[in-house]
Protein backbone atom coordinates (compact mmCIF):
# COMPACT_ATOMS: atom_id res chain seq x y z
CA UNK A 1 0.00 0.00 0.00
CA UNK A 2 1.11 3.68 -0.67
CA UNK A 3 2.31 6.28 1.37
CA UNK A 4 -0.93 8.49 -0.55
CA UNK A 5 -3.77 5.46 -0.39
CA UNK A 6 -2.84 4.81 3.22
CA UNK A 7 -3.10 8.72 4.19
CA UNK A 8 -6.39 9.06 2.19
CA UNK A 9 -7.73 5.63 4.52
CA UNK A 10 -6.62 7.12 7.57
CA UNK A 11 -8.66 10.45 6.95
CA UNK A 12 -11.55 8.39 6.16
CA UNK A 13 -11.68 6.55 8.88
CA UNK A 14 -10.93 9.67 11.09
CA UNK A 15 -13.99 11.75 9.05
CA UNK A 16 -17.05 9.42 9.40
CA UNK A 17 -16.95 9.79 13.12
CA UNK A 18 -16.97 13.82 12.75
CA UNK A 19 -19.67 16.01 12.58
CA UNK A 20 -19.39 18.56 9.33
CA UNK A 21 -18.81 22.25 8.78
CA UNK A 22 -17.73 22.13 5.63
CA UNK A 23 -19.43 20.83 2.26
CA UNK A 24 -18.74 17.38 1.44
CA UNK A 25 -20.43 14.44 -0.39
CA UNK A 26 -19.94 11.37 1.21
CA UNK A 27 -19.79 7.65 -0.47
CA UNK A 28 -20.64 4.61 2.40
CA UNK A 29 -17.18 2.73 1.90
CA UNK A 30 -15.40 4.66 -0.56
CA UNK A 31 -14.48 8.51 1.22
CA UNK A 32 -15.57 11.69 2.06
CA UNK A 33 -14.97 14.54 -0.55
CA UNK A 34 -14.75 17.87 0.11
CA UNK A 35 -16.83 20.00 -2.40
CA UNK A 36 -15.58 23.28 -4.26
CA UNK A 37 -12.02 21.48 -4.71
CA UNK A 38 -10.41 21.13 -8.38
CA UNK A 39 -8.55 17.94 -8.61
CA UNK A 40 -6.58 16.51 -11.90
CA UNK A 41 -8.43 13.53 -13.08
CA UNK A 42 -8.69 11.04 -16.17
CA UNK A 43 -11.26 10.45 -18.00
CA UNK A 44 -11.07 9.09 -21.91
CA UNK A 45 -14.60 10.49 -22.97
CA UNK A 46 -13.26 14.11 -22.73
CA UNK A 47 -9.87 13.97 -23.41
CA UNK A 48 -6.35 11.85 -24.10
CA UNK A 49 -4.65 14.69 -21.65
CA UNK A 50 -5.19 14.70 -17.82
CA UNK A 51 -8.16 17.25 -16.65
CA UNK A 52 -10.34 18.67 -13.73
CA UNK A 53 -12.87 17.80 -11.72
CA UNK A 54 -14.64 19.09 -8.76
CA UNK A 55 -18.45 18.49 -6.86
CA UNK A 56 -20.50 21.33 -6.79
CA UNK A 57 -23.43 22.02 -4.47
CA UNK A 58 -27.16 22.72 -6.35
CA UNK A 59 -28.56 26.23 -5.67
CA UNK A 60 -31.04 25.07 -3.33
CA UNK A 61 -28.30 23.38 -1.45
CA UNK A 62 -29.96 19.67 -1.47
CA UNK A 63 -27.81 18.32 -3.70
CA UNK A 64 -24.37 18.02 -5.32
CA UNK A 65 -23.14 18.05 -8.70
CA UNK A 66 -19.66 16.37 -9.96
CA UNK A 67 -18.23 18.80 -12.66
CA UNK A 68 -15.51 17.59 -15.10
CA UNK A 69 -13.75 20.52 -16.83
CA UNK A 70 -10.98 20.27 -20.11
CA UNK A 71 -8.68 22.55 -18.15
CA UNK A 72 -6.34 21.02 -15.60
CA UNK A 73 -7.64 24.05 -13.01
CA UNK A 74 -11.11 23.79 -13.28
CA UNK A 75 -11.53 27.11 -15.08
CA UNK A 76 -13.39 27.69 -18.39
CA UNK A 77 -17.05 25.83 -19.17
CA UNK A 78 -17.77 22.36 -17.42
CA UNK A 79 -18.28 19.94 -20.40
CA UNK A 80 -19.22 17.04 -18.27
CA UNK A 81 -21.46 16.42 -15.27
CA UNK A 82 -22.99 13.82 -12.89
CA UNK A 83 -25.70 14.65 -9.89
CA UNK A 84 -25.50 12.53 -6.75
CA UNK A 85 -28.42 10.12 -8.33
CA UNK A 86 -26.72 9.24 -11.35
CA UNK A 87 -23.21 8.31 -9.36
CA UNK A 88 -25.71 6.24 -7.30
CA UNK A 89 -26.91 4.65 -10.44
CA UNK A 90 -23.66 4.05 -12.11
CA UNK A 91 -22.10 2.63 -8.73
CA UNK A 92 -25.54 -0.15 -8.45
CA UNK A 93 -24.61 -1.00 -12.50
CA UNK A 94 -20.98 -1.98 -11.19
CA UNK A 95 -22.55 -4.12 -8.01
CA UNK A 96 -21.65 -1.56 -5.29
CA UNK A 97 -25.00 -0.56 -4.48
CA UNK A 98 -25.32 2.71 -2.20
CA UNK A 99 -26.40 5.73 -1.15
CA UNK A 100 -24.33 8.94 -1.22
CA UNK A 101 -24.96 11.39 1.42
CA UNK A 102 -24.68 15.09 0.92
CA UNK A 103 -23.51 18.60 3.22
CA UNK A 104 -24.10 21.35 1.82
CA UNK A 105 -25.76 23.86 3.90
CA UNK A 106 -22.78 25.59 5.27
CA UNK A 107 -21.27 27.49 2.33
CA UNK A 108 -18.21 26.75 3.02
CA UNK A 109 -14.74 24.52 1.25
CA UNK A 110 -13.07 22.18 3.69
CA UNK A 111 -9.68 22.83 4.91
CA UNK A 112 -7.79 20.03 2.85
CA UNK A 113 -4.68 18.42 1.91
CA UNK A 114 -4.04 17.75 -1.98
CA UNK A 115 -2.45 14.54 -3.39
CA UNK A 116 -0.82 14.11 -6.79
CA UNK A 117 -0.03 10.82 -8.12
CA UNK A 118 1.38 10.21 -11.16
CA UNK A 119 0.98 7.45 -14.12
CA UNK A 120 4.03 5.98 -15.91
CA UNK A 121 3.39 2.62 -17.98
CA UNK A 122 5.99 3.23 -20.72
CA UNK A 123 3.78 5.15 -23.46
CA UNK A 124 2.41 8.27 -21.36
CA UNK A 125 5.63 9.40 -20.52
CA UNK A 126 8.67 9.92 -23.25
CA UNK A 127 10.46 10.72 -20.28
CA UNK A 128 10.18 7.20 -19.08
CA UNK A 129 13.58 5.24 -20.73
CA UNK A 130 13.92 1.56 -21.35
CA UNK A 131 15.24 0.75 -18.14
CA UNK A 132 12.24 2.07 -16.26
CA UNK A 133 13.44 5.25 -14.72
CA UNK A 134 11.19 7.81 -13.98
CA UNK A 135 12.33 11.81 -13.94
CA UNK A 136 12.33 12.76 -10.22
CA UNK A 137 13.94 16.30 -10.71
CA UNK A 138 10.22 17.76 -10.86
CA UNK A 139 6.93 17.49 -9.89
CA UNK A 140 5.59 19.85 -12.49
CA UNK A 141 3.10 17.88 -14.51
CA UNK A 142 5.06 17.35 -18.36
CA UNK A 143 3.87 16.60 -21.57
CA UNK A 144 2.60 12.97 -22.00
CA UNK A 145 2.50 12.68 -18.12
CA UNK A 146 -0.70 11.35 -16.51
CA UNK A 147 -1.73 12.21 -12.89
CA UNK A 148 -4.56 12.45 -10.33
CA UNK A 149 -5.46 13.97 -7.28
CA UNK A 150 -6.85 12.95 -3.99
CA UNK A 151 -8.13 15.54 -1.39
CA UNK A 152 -8.67 14.26 2.49
CA UNK A 153 -10.31 16.90 5.20
CA UNK A 154 -8.13 18.12 7.56
CA UNK A 155 -9.21 17.79 11.48
CA UNK A 156 -6.22 19.77 12.22
CA UNK A 157 -3.54 20.79 9.81
CA UNK A 158 -0.74 19.46 9.71
CA UNK A 159 2.89 21.22 8.82
CA UNK A 160 3.82 21.07 4.93
CA UNK A 161 6.93 19.49 5.24
CA UNK A 162 5.17 16.30 7.34
CA UNK A 163 4.22 14.95 3.80
CA UNK A 164 7.60 13.99 1.81
CA UNK A 165 7.16 13.44 -1.79
CA UNK A 166 8.13 9.99 -3.20
CA UNK A 167 10.08 8.93 -6.68
CA UNK A 168 11.23 5.23 -7.21
CA UNK A 169 9.98 2.42 -9.17
CA UNK A 170 7.24 0.04 -7.67
CA UNK A 171 6.74 -3.65 -6.56
CA UNK A 172 5.22 -4.45 -10.75
CA UNK A 173 8.63 -2.51 -12.18
CA UNK A 174 6.74 0.34 -13.08
CA UNK A 175 8.19 4.10 -12.13
CA UNK A 176 5.89 5.93 -10.05
CA UNK A 177 5.90 9.23 -7.99
CA UNK A 178 3.88 10.59 -5.46
CA UNK A 179 3.64 14.59 -3.88
CA UNK A 180 1.62 16.62 -1.88
CA UNK A 181 0.30 19.50 -4.28
CA UNK A 182 -1.93 22.24 -2.22
CA UNK A 183 -2.84 22.57 1.48
CA UNK A 184 -5.44 24.40 2.39
CA UNK A 185 -5.46 24.81 6.41
CA UNK A 186 -8.18 26.87 7.14
CA UNK A 187 -11.85 26.14 5.88
CA UNK A 188 -13.10 29.38 3.51
CA UNK A 189 -16.11 30.11 2.12
CA UNK A 190 -17.74 29.10 -1.54
CA UNK A 191 -19.69 31.01 -4.06
CA UNK A 192 -20.24 28.63 -6.55
CA UNK A 193 -23.48 26.79 -7.10
CA UNK A 194 -25.19 24.51 -10.17
CA UNK A 195 -28.49 25.10 -10.97
CA UNK A 196 -29.91 21.81 -11.90
CA UNK A 197 -32.86 23.35 -14.26
CA UNK A 198 -34.01 22.07 -17.67
CA UNK A 199 -31.30 23.73 -20.27
CA UNK A 200 -33.10 23.44 -23.67
CA UNK A 201 -36.71 25.61 -23.64
CA UNK A 202 -39.42 23.39 -23.48
CA UNK A 203 -41.49 25.77 -25.17
CA UNK A 204 -42.34 24.58 -28.88
CA UNK A 205 -42.14 25.96 -32.56
CA UNK A 206 -42.77 25.62 -35.43
CA UNK A 207 -40.88 22.35 -36.30
CA UNK A 208 -41.80 18.29 -37.51
CA UNK A 209 -41.10 15.66 -34.79
CA UNK A 210 -39.48 12.35 -36.42
CA UNK A 211 -39.53 9.24 -34.09
CA UNK A 212 -36.96 7.30 -35.13
CA UNK A 213 -36.83 3.40 -34.05
CA UNK A 214 -34.21 0.71 -34.60
CA UNK A 215 -34.07 -2.99 -35.06
CA UNK A 216 -37.75 -2.85 -34.10
CA UNK A 217 -38.83 -6.21 -31.88
CA UNK A 218 -35.63 -7.38 -31.19
CA UNK A 219 -33.73 -7.06 -28.50
CA UNK A 220 -31.68 -3.68 -29.19
CA UNK A 221 -34.65 -2.08 -30.27
CA UNK A 222 -33.77 1.99 -30.06
CA UNK A 223 -36.14 4.96 -30.22
CA UNK A 224 -35.30 8.50 -30.92
CA UNK A 225 -37.19 11.23 -31.73
CA UNK A 226 -35.14 13.96 -33.99
CA UNK A 227 -36.91 17.60 -34.59
CA UNK A 228 -36.93 19.53 -37.99
CA UNK A 229 -37.41 23.41 -38.40
CA UNK A 230 -40.19 24.44 -41.14
CA UNK A 231 -38.57 26.61 -43.58
CA UNK A 232 -34.97 25.67 -43.90
CA UNK A 233 -33.52 24.76 -47.23
CA UNK A 234 -30.96 22.15 -47.55
CA UNK A 235 -28.85 21.50 -50.72
CA UNK A 236 -27.99 18.61 -52.38
CA UNK A 237 -25.02 18.15 -54.85
CA UNK A 238 -24.13 15.04 -55.99
CA UNK A 239 -22.17 14.45 -59.37
CA UNK A 240 -22.76 17.96 -60.63
CA UNK A 241 -26.70 17.46 -60.27
CA UNK A 242 -28.05 19.51 -57.58
CA UNK A 243 -31.34 19.60 -55.90
CA UNK A 244 -32.73 21.07 -52.47
CA UNK A 245 -35.86 20.34 -50.12
CA UNK A 246 -37.89 22.34 -47.33
CA UNK A 247 -40.57 21.30 -45.32
CA UNK A 248 -43.20 23.56 -44.88
CA UNK A 249 -46.77 23.88 -43.60
CA UNK A 250 -49.96 24.87 -44.73
CA UNK A 251 -53.55 24.68 -43.23
CA UNK A 252 -52.04 22.62 -40.29
CA UNK A 253 -50.34 20.36 -42.42
CA UNK A 254 -46.64 19.71 -43.24
CA UNK A 255 -44.85 18.91 -46.54
CA UNK A 256 -41.50 18.24 -47.73
CA UNK A 257 -40.52 19.79 -50.91
CA UNK A 258 -37.67 18.74 -53.11
CA UNK A 259 -37.05 21.31 -56.04
CA UNK A 260 -34.25 21.44 -58.69
CA UNK A 261 -30.80 23.47 -58.28
CA UNK A 262 -29.88 24.57 -54.51
CA UNK A 263 -31.83 27.28 -52.84
CA UNK A 264 -34.92 26.09 -53.01
CA UNK A 265 -36.37 28.36 -55.58
CA UNK A 266 -39.43 28.18 -58.20
CA UNK A 267 -41.78 25.36 -57.96
CA UNK A 268 -40.83 22.10 -56.79
CA UNK A 269 -40.24 18.82 -58.82
CA UNK A 270 -42.18 17.33 -55.96
CA UNK A 271 -44.30 17.38 -52.44
CA UNK A 272 -45.12 15.07 -49.88
CA UNK A 273 -46.52 14.78 -46.98
CA UNK A 274 -43.81 14.18 -44.04
CA UNK A 275 -45.90 11.20 -43.32
CA UNK A 276 -45.48 10.05 -46.93
CA UNK A 277 -41.52 11.09 -47.17
CA UNK A 278 -41.51 9.29 -43.52
CA UNK A 279 -42.59 6.35 -45.07
CA UNK A 280 -40.51 6.38 -48.15
CA UNK A 281 -37.41 6.78 -46.43
CA UNK A 282 -37.90 3.80 -43.50
CA UNK A 283 -36.32 0.96 -44.12
CA UNK A 284 -36.18 -2.79 -42.80
CA UNK A 285 -33.82 -2.15 -40.03
CA UNK A 286 -35.33 1.05 -39.01
CA UNK A 287 -38.63 2.41 -39.28
CA UNK A 288 -39.84 6.89 -39.16
CA UNK A 289 -43.02 7.89 -38.36
CA UNK A 290 -44.47 11.33 -37.59
CA UNK A 291 -44.51 12.35 -33.50
CA UNK A 292 -45.92 15.64 -33.91
CA UNK A 293 -46.62 18.40 -36.48
CA UNK A 294 -46.39 21.69 -34.95
CA UNK A 295 -46.77 24.58 -37.47
CA UNK A 296 -48.72 27.11 -35.52
CA UNK A 297 -46.57 27.87 -32.28
CA UNK A 298 -45.65 31.29 -33.31
CA UNK A 299 -42.48 30.57 -32.59
CA UNK A 300 -39.58 30.25 -35.49
CA UNK A 301 -37.20 27.80 -34.09
CA UNK A 302 -33.16 28.38 -33.60
CA UNK A 303 -31.59 26.28 -35.40
CA UNK A 304 -27.70 25.43 -37.56
CA UNK A 305 -26.85 23.73 -40.91
CA UNK A 306 -23.89 20.97 -41.32
CA UNK A 307 -22.83 20.36 -44.66
CA UNK A 308 -20.64 17.79 -45.08
CA UNK A 309 -18.71 18.00 -48.17
CA UNK A 310 -16.98 15.19 -50.44
CA UNK A 311 -13.96 16.07 -52.67
CA UNK A 312 -13.44 13.58 -55.59
CA UNK A 313 -10.03 13.49 -55.85
CA UNK A 314 -8.57 10.91 -53.66
CA UNK A 315 -4.81 11.45 -54.59
CA UNK A 316 -5.06 14.96 -53.09
CA UNK A 317 -4.29 15.46 -49.41
CA UNK A 318 -7.38 16.52 -47.32
CA UNK A 319 -8.21 19.88 -47.37
CA UNK A 320 -8.84 20.61 -43.88
CA UNK A 321 -8.43 24.31 -43.34
CA UNK A 322 -11.51 25.73 -45.65
CA UNK A 323 -14.82 25.71 -45.12
CA UNK A 324 -16.10 25.91 -48.38
CA UNK A 325 -16.66 23.11 -51.09
CA UNK A 326 -14.30 23.04 -54.37
CA UNK A 327 -16.89 23.17 -57.85
CA UNK A 328 -16.40 19.72 -58.37
CA UNK A 329 -17.17 18.09 -55.05
CA UNK A 330 -20.16 16.46 -53.59
CA UNK A 331 -22.07 18.07 -50.39
CA UNK A 332 -25.30 17.57 -48.79
CA UNK A 333 -26.48 19.92 -45.58
CA UNK A 334 -28.99 18.93 -42.58
CA UNK A 335 -30.50 21.04 -40.25
CA UNK A 336 -30.16 21.31 -36.47
CA UNK A 337 -32.38 22.41 -33.97
CA UNK A 338 -31.16 24.80 -31.00
CA UNK A 339 -33.56 24.90 -27.75
CA UNK A 340 -35.14 22.29 -28.16
CA UNK A 341 -34.36 18.90 -26.33
CA UNK A 342 -34.84 15.78 -28.61
CA UNK A 343 -35.11 12.19 -26.78
CA UNK A 344 -34.67 8.86 -26.80
CA UNK A 345 -34.30 5.55 -25.41
CA UNK A 346 -31.31 3.54 -26.33
CA UNK A 347 -31.35 -0.62 -25.42
CA UNK A 348 -27.50 -1.76 -23.46
CA UNK A 349 -26.80 -5.06 -23.26
CA UNK A 350 -25.72 -6.61 -19.65
CA UNK A 351 -22.26 -8.33 -20.52
CA UNK A 352 -22.79 -10.26 -17.27
CA UNK A 353 -26.11 -11.76 -17.22
CA UNK A 354 -26.84 -11.41 -20.99
CA UNK A 355 -30.48 -9.02 -20.42
CA UNK A 356 -31.30 -5.98 -22.27
CA UNK A 357 -32.55 -3.02 -20.44
CA UNK A 358 -33.80 0.20 -22.23
CA UNK A 359 -32.08 3.28 -21.06
CA UNK A 360 -33.50 6.95 -21.59
CA UNK A 361 -30.97 9.21 -23.36
CA UNK A 362 -31.78 12.61 -24.95
CA UNK A 363 -29.91 15.56 -26.83
CA UNK A 364 -29.63 19.39 -26.74
CA UNK A 365 -28.48 22.13 -28.32
CA UNK A 366 -27.49 25.49 -27.26
CA UNK A 367 -26.34 28.96 -29.47
CA UNK A 368 -23.72 31.90 -28.92
CA UNK A 369 -25.07 34.65 -31.18
CA UNK A 370 -21.89 36.58 -30.00
CA UNK A 371 -19.40 34.48 -31.24
CA UNK A 372 -21.52 32.39 -33.71
CA UNK A 373 -21.07 29.00 -31.75
CA UNK A 374 -22.99 26.45 -31.25
CA UNK A 375 -22.71 23.55 -28.59
CA UNK A 376 -23.93 20.02 -27.93
CA UNK A 377 -24.69 18.45 -25.09
CA UNK A 378 -25.99 14.66 -24.38
CA UNK A 379 -27.92 14.15 -21.34
CA UNK A 380 -27.85 10.25 -19.86
CA UNK A 381 -30.65 8.99 -17.74
CA UNK A 382 -33.41 10.91 -19.15
CA UNK A 383 -35.57 11.39 -22.42
CA UNK A 384 -36.70 14.92 -21.57
CA UNK A 385 -33.07 16.47 -20.97
CA UNK A 386 -33.35 16.51 -17.14
CA UNK A 387 -29.94 17.21 -15.65
CA UNK A 388 -28.59 13.97 -14.59
CA UNK A 389 -25.76 12.86 -16.23
CA UNK A 390 -24.67 15.08 -19.02
CA UNK A 391 -21.82 15.74 -20.82
CA UNK A 392 -20.89 18.14 -24.00
CA UNK A 393 -20.06 16.54 -27.08
CA UNK A 394 -19.76 19.20 -29.59
CA UNK A 395 -18.57 22.72 -29.96
CA UNK A 396 -18.43 24.65 -32.98
CA UNK A 397 -18.29 28.31 -34.97
CA UNK A 398 -19.68 29.05 -38.10
CA UNK A 399 -17.70 28.22 -40.75
CA UNK A 400 -15.23 26.13 -39.13
CA UNK A 401 -14.24 22.50 -40.19
CA UNK A 402 -15.62 19.89 -37.74
CA UNK A 403 -14.06 16.72 -38.99
CA UNK A 404 -11.70 16.08 -42.07
CA UNK A 405 -10.98 12.44 -42.99
CA UNK A 406 -9.18 11.12 -46.19
CA UNK A 407 -10.57 7.51 -47.42
CA UNK A 408 -10.56 5.79 -51.11
CA UNK A 409 -13.28 7.75 -52.27
CA UNK A 410 -11.45 11.16 -51.50
CA UNK A 411 -11.74 13.96 -48.64
CA UNK A 412 -15.01 13.92 -46.66
CA UNK A 413 -15.19 16.93 -43.85
CA UNK A 414 -18.35 18.30 -41.89
CA UNK A 415 -18.73 22.37 -41.74
CA UNK A 416 -21.03 24.21 -39.79
CA UNK A 417 -22.49 26.50 -42.67
CA UNK A 418 -24.85 28.54 -40.54
CA UNK A 419 -26.54 29.56 -36.95
CA UNK A 420 -29.92 31.09 -36.61
CA UNK A 421 -29.83 31.88 -32.73
CA UNK A 422 -33.19 33.57 -33.00
CA UNK A 423 -34.65 34.92 -30.04
CA UNK A 424 -34.62 32.48 -26.53
CA UNK A 425 -38.00 31.86 -25.22
CA UNK A 426 -39.27 32.37 -22.54
CA UNK A 427 -37.24 34.49 -22.57
CA UNK A 428 -36.69 34.84 -18.42
CA UNK A 429 -34.94 31.19 -18.54
CA UNK A 430 -31.30 31.65 -17.32
CA UNK A 431 -28.80 32.02 -20.09
CA UNK A 432 -25.61 30.68 -18.66
CA UNK A 433 -26.39 26.85 -17.91
CA UNK A 434 -23.38 25.59 -16.59
CA UNK A 435 -21.20 27.83 -13.73
CA UNK A 436 -18.47 28.64 -14.86
CA UNK A 437 -17.33 30.61 -11.56
CA UNK A 438 -14.66 28.97 -8.84
CA UNK A 439 -15.23 28.78 -5.56
CA UNK A 440 -12.92 31.15 -3.20
CA UNK A 441 -10.40 29.31 -1.27
CA UNK A 442 -7.25 29.69 0.31
CA UNK A 443 -4.28 29.97 -0.82
CA UNK A 444 -2.61 27.35 -1.26
CA UNK A 445 0.87 26.41 0.35
CA UNK A 446 3.37 24.10 -1.78
CA UNK A 447 5.77 22.53 -0.22
CA UNK A 448 9.23 22.13 -2.33
CA UNK A 449 9.44 18.27 -2.84
CA UNK A 450 12.09 16.26 -1.01
CA UNK A 451 12.80 13.12 -3.24
CA UNK A 452 13.13 9.63 -1.43
CA UNK A 453 12.57 6.26 -2.93
CA UNK A 454 9.04 4.14 -2.02
CA UNK A 455 8.99 2.67 0.82
CA UNK A 456 6.48 -0.28 -0.76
Amino acid sequence: MSWLFASICASTLWIVAQSYDCDVVIIPDWGVTPVGVCLLTIDDEVSDQPVSKQWVCSADESTAYELTYKSQDCSGEAVKGNSVAALEAYMESIGYPTSLSVVCSTGMTCAHATFRSFLYDGKWDPAVNTAGDVPCSTYELQPGEMAYDFAIILGECVDSNAYESRCGVADDGLPEKETLVELSCDASSSSTSFDPYLLPYSEACDSVELTHVQNAGTETESTFTRIHPIGVCLDNVVDESSTSNMVSCDAGEAYYATYAGVGCQNAPLETLTVSEIAERESTADQTITVAAVNCDTGNTCNYGVLRTIRAQNATMSPDCTTATADVDDDYYDEAFIIDQCAGGHVTLIDENSATSYSYPISEFAVCDSATSTATKYQVHGSDQCEISSWQQTGQAAVDEVLKCDLDVDGTEKQVLLSLNCGTRYPTTRPTTQIPTDQPTTASPTTPSPTLAPIDY
